[in-house]
């Protein structure tokens, strides 16, 4: 391929067009496995040189050439070049491969250019062209790209419908490796999808390993990421974009590609605490322009954001990232973003219908994703309820809970895997969200604990840190003191390990008003409304603020200059009017309505 490129740039700079314009054409067809942005290059330069080069571009296929250009720059350049090129193919008539495998293409390039009404319109005539009786390489290949427009719909059923055809004509990678390599790809992620990690893992290796092409390669790749997260190896996720990131820039693609591995590395790296890891790579990418490589980065900047503590700028991020048009595959990962930011912020009711949105596109397909929405959901409509409980409005806990259990059941049946065994991610969701129903009955320490030792298990700091603290306050409702010291300086010792701001926040809160010295007690003060609302006095809103602090009744009466006793009074009168029995379950209340 080298050799080619150099006889081909000597030919062309010394003004041999007809010359030039042949090893062009040669130097294009030897780069392009390899290294598609040179090849598009060549051919570019070869079709910018078709009227000068009469002699030798007689005997091409201008159109054929056309569709080349147009895959090339759909790997290595960008899909609205990819949109241009093929649309001008097809002004010139009849597609060489076929008027099906032409508008299946140019509904990839428009779906990928972001306009997806026009896509979907493509893929359904290209779907209405193909033979069924055609068993060449091009309608396979139009198939494949079929059931990946399925997928990218989310789709599963339909997408295996064309994978299955695909297989039938070319059960192995020698009878048609394009259409093979696409069929495997798709059929690997809807087993991880579904929970098969073993079968859709392997099937995503042998889709890189036969891939025919940088673009190809890189696809599965994505794809092999997205499934090793989504079961939790996040490890495994971070070694595979590192990977893909390298083999795209030695083959020229990154500009396609490297957005969406790098989104890919730096949100695993989020979810094992490397937080500056992943700042370094978000920050080689700005977000901008249509494409998932450009949504992605900023999903995982504004998470990264939201846990540090940053609400403007993750709110900031996560509003350009929901501006963007994207496929329902995308929107998958924008929804979870969503929920997680919301929930950062104590933000319930957004969280709830980003989760929801989530939970209703993959609850029938996709079980593996389901679990991670229904755990977001319940941790929502929980806190939604205990807000309800602290403001004395309607308790509308046991419907919550209900419904909670039925989404939970309903997701461990969606993920039963042929193995019989759970993928290690998909198990620590289904345990957190078993245990945040807990917050609504009797406190159980024990299911925070198992929750806990799932992420931990997963090297997750941010959710092992939330399930210790969670415990924390179980075990402190119970009564076991030592537990709840203990688990509390566990989720913040994690939580400081990651800077995590507004965890830290939650565990000082905690640990005011359970007296655990894990932070220095600072004082804080109730909102007027609050006040208002239950009927507190000055002195009472004062004195309370001073409970939240965890503070006794000794120090309570120093600070005011009053005896213990008169502080105890007030703390009497606190508790009647709140509806509690001590002073821990009073400064909750407290801090649930507006301590700041």
């Amino acid at each position: 391929a080298d050799e080619a490129g150099e006889v081909a740039f000597h030919l062309d700079r010394s003004g041999d067009h007809e010359a030039a314009f042949g090893a062009l054409l040669v130097a294009a067809d030897a780069a392009q496995s390899m290294a598609p942005a040179v090849a598009f290059r060549l051919l570019e330069r070869a079709l910018e040189l078709w009227q000068s080069a009469d002699a030798a571009s007689k005997h091409e296929n201008r159109s054929q050439r056309m569709w080349q250009a147009a895959e090339l720059a759909s790997g290595a350049l960008n899909d609205h070049r990819a949109v241009d090129l093929a649309m001008a193919a097809f002004a010139m008539g009849p597609v060489p491969l076929g008027q099906a495998w032409g508008h299946e293409r140019l509904g990839r390039y428009l779906s990928g250019a972001g306009r997806l009404e026009l896509s979907a319109v493509e893929f359904e005539h290209a779907a209405t062209l193909l033979d069924a009786s055609d068993n060449g390489a091009a309608a396979s290949e139009t198939r494949a790209g079929l059931a990946q427009a399925e997928l990218m719909l989310t789709h599963f059923t339909g997408a295996e419908r064309w994978t299955q055809q695909v297989l039938q004509h070319a059960p192995a990678v020698s009878a048609d490796r394009a259409a093979w390599a696409i069929a495997a790809r798709v059929q690997g992620a809807i087993a991880s999808g579904r929970g098969d990690v073993e079968g859709g893992e392997a099937l995503l290796r042998h889709a890189i390993a036969a891939a025919p092409n940088a673009q190809a390669r890189a696809l599965a790749t994505i794809y092999l990421g997205d499934a090793m997260a989504g079961a939790g190896d996040y490890t495994g996720a971070i070694a595979i974009a590192r990977d893909g990131l390298a083999d795209a820039n030695r083959a020229g693609v990154k500009q396609s590609f490297t957005g969406r591995l790098a989104a890919q590395a730096a949100e695993a790296l989020i979810r094992t605490g490397d937080w500056d890891e992943a700042a370094a790579m978000l920050d080689q990418h700005d977000g901008e322009g249509y494409d998932s490589g450009g949504l992605r980065i900023c999903r995982a900047k504004a998470l990264l954001e939201a846990r540090r503590g940053d609400q403007d700028s993750s709110m900031s991020l996560l509003a350009l990232a929901m501006a963007r048009r994207t496929d329902a595959y995308h929107q998958l990962f924008l929804d979870a973003t969503n929920a997680e930011v919301h929930l950062a912020f104590g933000k319930w009711g957004e969280a709830a219908e980003a989760a929801l949105r989530g939970w209703d596109s993959t609850i029938a397909e996709a079980g593996s994703r389901a679990a991670r929405f229904a755990m977001l959901y319940i941790e929502a409509v929980v806190e939604q309820s205990l807000d309800e409980r602290a403001r004395r409005l309607p308790d509308h806990a046991e419907a919550v809970r209900n419904s909670a259990i039925t989404m939970l059941h309903r997701a461990r049946r969606a993920v039963a895997p042929p193995t019989g065994s759970t993928a290690p991610g998909t198990q620590a969701c289904l345990t957190q969200g078993v245990a945040s129903l807990t917050r609504l009955g009797q406190p159980d320490p024990d299911a925070w604990a198992t929750a806990a030792a799932c992420w931990e298990r997963l090297s997750d700091p941010w959710s092992s840190a939330v399930a210790r603290l969670r415990e924390s306050e179980a075990a402190l409702s119970i009564g076991a003191a030592s537990r709840a010291v203990e688990s509390l300086q566990e989720a913040h010792r994690r939580a400081s390990h990651i800077d995590a701001g507004p965890l830290l926040e939650q565990i000082a809160a905690f640990s005011r008003r359970a007296r655990i010295s894990v932070l220095t007690p600072r004082i804080v003060e109730l909102d007027v409304q609050s006040i208002d609302h239950f009927g507190l006095t000055p002195r009472e809103a004062e004195v309370l603020s001073l409970v939240t602090a965890g503070q006794t009744n000794r120090e309570i009466g120093t600070r005011l200059y009053v005896s213990e006793k008169t502080a105890g009074v007030h703390v009497s009168n606190i508790l009647r009017k709140l509806g509690v029995t001590s002073r821990i379950e009073a400064a909750a209340i407290a801090q649930r309505l507006g301590m700041h």
